[in-house]
């Protein structure tokens, strides 16, 4: 399996236009970046419209911190990706960043000695 990144243009067809070419050089699925600031109905009709194997977001968003310690309970983290997945109409799944997130600030802030 071969992804493409999409960068999206603020032209829909034009995007659509380049894009429809990518089965032809061996792409046949979606890594899409930065996918906090695209509504996941935009995603969707895009990943519609190109029938992709296969499609992931990548949704960074800030973990929760009370004063400047990261908070123990990140289901709010969790539910923003969720709640983008859904927008997606689930044409796209997504990468767990909440618990990349944890686990980069536990091993940073050596809580696991």
């Amino acid at each position: 399996m071969t992804f493409l990144i999409l960068i999206a243009s603020s032209s829909f067809s034009y995007s659509l236009t380049y894009v429809a070419h990518r089965k032809e050089v061996g792409y046949d699925g979606w890594r899409l970046d930065f996918v906090r600031g695209f509504w996941g109905g935009y995603v969707k009709d895009y990943l519609e419209a190109t029938e992709p194997y296969f499609a992931v977001g990548e949704y960074w968003d800030s973990l929760s911190y009370t004063y400047g310690e990261m908070d123990h309970n990140q289901d709010a983290h969790r539910q923003r990706i969720i709640d983008w997945i859904n927008a997606t109409n689930g044409t796209a799944g997504a990468f767990d960043v909440t618990t990349k997130g944890i686990l980069h600030t536990v091993r940073h802030s050596k809580q696991f000695c």
